[in-house]
């Protein structure tokens, strides 16, 4: 695998280490030397597609964000024609996941909004805008906050 390119962050998984687990277009994966799990974003890449320099655009804003309140971004590799765009796993799932068996209780409800608002809050404040904000975006974990994939 070729390494497009790596944020130097403590705990960063290289991609020759990573075992996938499940998933066709977005696995999670276990570091099989440190354990640490993580997402994997994989995304298709053609030659010639206008998309590529999009793609490159979001890792580039991704790899510049640090806050709790947004998924962390580990590093982007080329496999084949994949690209594989490390990111931190939420074991709590989406809300869109939340939601499907019922309601979500209002105090929950208050919770995750505000987390959400202080996501939204530190990306304005870097003038960064979050295009696509959903439930399936919105990832949750055991440990609070709720987390913004997809931030670009």
């Amino acid at each position: 695998m070729a390494e497009v390119s790596e944020k130097s962050t403590k705990g960063t998984c290289s991609a020759a280490r990573l075992q996938i687990v499940s998933g066709t277009h977005t696995s999670v994966s276990v570091d099989k030397i440190t354990g640490q799990v993580v997402a994997i974003k994989i995304v298709e890449i053609e030659a010639g597609n206008d998309d590529v320099r999009d793609i490159i655009e979001e890792i580039s804003i991704l790899a510049g964000l640090s806050s709790p309140y947004v998924t962390k971004y580990y590093g982007s590799y080329l496999k084949g024609s994949d690209l594989w765009i490390i990111m931190e796993f939420c074991s709590g799932g989406s809300c869109s996941d939340l939601m499907r068996p019922g309601d979500i209780a209002e105090d929950y409800i208050m919770i995750i909004v505000k987390e959400l608002l202080l996501g939204l809050e530190y990306l304005h404040n870097d003038k960064k805008l979050h295009r696509d904000i959903k439930g399936e975006v919105t990832l949750l974990s055991p440990r609070p906050p709720a987390r913004q994939a997809d931030e670009a």
